[in-house]
């Protein structure tokens, strides 16, 4: 298999490079809390599991300010995504238009809602619906800056791995990184 060098872009949270996401917020830490042994054997439906006794904690949100050119919003968020992949999680589509090579941060934001609001969030993130959701704050930028004030509902994680800053200063570094691909689409 021929390959070719492809040059994508880079986030930098800091002093520390990310290639994929940096998240944030209450549903967060269920990804760092989930009990390895329960996603052998359950895979996906280890998370729901783990995220049940933590319900409560989890909806009550965590407070954030987000300062960009493009906008400066202070509220309460389940989640924030701030990423250059399409693909999050395992799950294709929850940054739809994000690309690894179009010279932008994509931000993606849950806000704080009702607990029949946040559950049909989730079904029109499966159906890929989401990004026009009232519960949704969604753009595009250069650099964003991410404050979190309460550190102790939840960490930050950059490229799955978790943090303990709860404020970041987040720019695009284009084009930062070389990998190699394969020449063609692979079926």
């Amino acid at each position: 298999m021929e390959c070719i060098p492809k040059k994508i872009d880079l986030g930098l949270a800091g002093d520390e490079y990310f290639h994929y996401v940096l998240a944030g917020g209450a549903i967060n830490t269920i990804s760092y809390t989930t009990n390895q042994y329960l996603k052998n054997m359950f895979g996906e439906k280890a998370y729901y599991l783990s995220a049940v006794p933590k319900l409560t904690k989890i909806f009550q949100g965590t407070h954030i300010k987000i300062e960009s050119g493009e906008l400066s919003n202070e509220q309460e968020a389940l989640l924030y995504l701030i990423t250059n992949s399409s693909v999050v999680g395992g799950r294709e589509g929850i940054v739809p238009d994000a690309k690894m090579d179009d010279g932008y941060l994509h931000v993606l934001v849950i806000k704080k809602s009702s607990f029949l609001n946040t559950m049909q969030l989730l079904l029109d993130i499966k159906k890929g619906t989401h990004i026009e959701h009232p519960d949704v704050l969604y753009f595009k930028t250069k650099k964003v800056s991410i404050t979190q004030f309460d550190a102790n509902a939840a960490h930050i994680g950059i490229d799955g791995e978790m943090r303990k800053s709860s404020m970041e200063n987040i720019e695009i570094v284009p084009q930062g990184l070389t990998i190699v691909v394969p020449s063609k689409k692979i079926a």
